[in-house]
């Protein structure tokens, strides 16, 4: 992770598009690197899991190779031909969604693992007594 953020960030502040470009492909190969140990390095790791949270890890490992695509691809936008104020927008978009991802959607996803991990084996997942009362009646439970 370190080289990947020691090469990537001078491509983020190179001023041009050959030492941008050069910058990009050398940060390129320890994510690659990470990338591949999280989705194949993974795989022992998520066999071991319970099975009614072994979905979900899996779910939360392609989440994660999902959101990291996000990033190569924002670094590439100013390489596009694309400038000024478009280039900008396009950029925080992409840092937007890749950020929304890895927080929310990733959260619920690590909650919804601990969760099932939690429950023994073969028992559905119960809502606590005061919800299941106001889901069944319409009304909150006092």
């Amino acid at each position: 992770a370190v080289d990947m953020i020691a090469t990537g960030y001078p491509g983020q502040m190179a001023t041009t598009v050959d030492a941008r470009w050069f910058w990009f492909a050398a940060s390129m190969f320890p994510y690659t690197l990470i990338i591949f140990q999280l989705y194949i390095g993974l795989a022992a790791y998520i066999r071991q899991q319970p099975p009614n949270a072994r979905g979900l890890v899996k779910a939360a490992r392609t989440l994660t190779v999902l959101v990291w695509a996000f990033y190569p691809a924002v670094y590439v936008l100013p390489l596009l031909n694309i400038g000024g104020t478009d280039a900008f927008v396009a950029t925080q978009i992409g840092y937007a969604l890749a950020d929304i991802s890895a927080k929310a959607a990733y959260g619920i996803v690590l909650y919804m693992v601990a969760v099932r991990k939690s429950q023994p084996a073969g028992q559905a997942m119960a809502l606590p007594a005061f919800q299941s009362d106001a889901l069944r009646t319409g009304v909150a439970a006092e």
